[in-house]
């Protein structure tokens, strides 16, 4: 039973991965399932037993890269970096800052997201799979601006994105990381507010 399952997650990474490169190819919004299938080593009906539509493909990469975040949160915490707002304010500047394997998928998916519904509720259905994820950390991390003020959730959110956005599409990454001062202090206000 458990070499089923590993194959089946095996096969699930082989389609997410032919997908990622789909996606970079040509655009989440011009990928088709028959795109994806033709990158892979299954069959048609092999695909669509474990995914029905690119925005099902979507969810997991997307969740592949939470996941991708939050270990490495995990393995600073190991390492002994000290818990509080400096902390989360240089992990959130990380993340925008961050040039890994999702960022250009992640971009266009908030792009093709402001005309789609489903995407839209996929962006939602994130952030809350985030906010539990975050949750989960939270016996780590004094991270209670999630649970007591949702709305410093929200700006956090937009303002990240907004960062990401701007350094794939206007290619500021260099720009953000050499004023990475002044932008993890501005993370630091927010963070903050959730005190007042």
């Amino acid at each position: 039973m458990a070499a089923l399952k590993l194959d089946s997650n095996l096969r699930k990474k082989e389609i997410r991965e032919a997908a990622m490169m789909a996606f970079k190819k040509k655009g989440f919004l011009n990928t088709t399932m028959e795109d994806v299938v033709a990158l892979t080593s299954l069959s048609k009906g092999g695909v669509y037993y474990y995914y029905k539509n690119t925005v099902d493909i979507m969810h997991d990469i997307m969740i592949d890269g939470m996941h991708y975040r939050v270990d490495i949160i995990e393995a600073a915490l190991k390492n002994g970096r000290y818990k509080d707002d400096d902390f989360m304010a240089e992990q959130l500047f990380a993340k925008i800052v961050d040039d890994n394997p999702y960022m250009d998928i992640y971009v266009d998916f908030l792009i093709a997201k402001k005309n789609n519904e489903k995407l839209e509720k996929l962006f939602q259905e994130l952030k809350e799979e985030t906010l539990k994820e975050f949750e989960n950390l939270s016996k780590d991390l004094d991270i209670s601006l999630l649970n007591e003020k949702l709305h410093i959730y929200d700006l956090l959110t937009d303002m990240i994105n907004s960062f990401i956005i701007g350094a794939e599409i206007l290619s500021a990454r260099e720009n953000f990381s050499e004023n990475k001062s002044l932008m993890v202090e501005v993370f630091k206000l927010i963070l903050n507010q959730r005190r007042s």
